[in-house]
């Protein structure tokens, strides 16, 4: 949820609150990307499903699993942006397509 004030957690109950970020990071920060590693924004992503663009989504999470992918050191949370921005594209598709 973008307004909570805890940025991220994890199951030894560690936290991080938003005000302490180092760089801005999505989605506590809507105008921050989605993607840190390539810097890709959530409107992209949105723009893939409006347009029903399959092959460049498809393209994008390729990139994700390569060796330029550095999830670990980039993402605030130290994961693969690739289940949220796959999320993004299939809700924008879904409400583009009416299905």
């Amino acid at each position: 949820n973008p307004s909570c004030e805890v940025a991220y957690f994890d199951a030894g109950r560690q936290r991080v609150m938003r005000d302490e970020l180092v760089v801005p990071a999505w989605p506590k920060h809507p105008d921050a990307p989605l993607c840190a590693c390539f810097r890709v924004a959530q409107g992209v992503f949105e723009d893939f499903g409006r347009r029903g663009d399959r092959s460049a989504m498809r393209a994008f999470l390729e990139r994700t699993v390569s060796a330029d992918a550095r999830c670990v050191s980039c993402a605030a949370d130290g994961r693969s942006c690739a289940t949220e921005a796959r999320r993004v594209f299939l809700r924008t598709l879904e409400e583009a397509t009416g299905t």
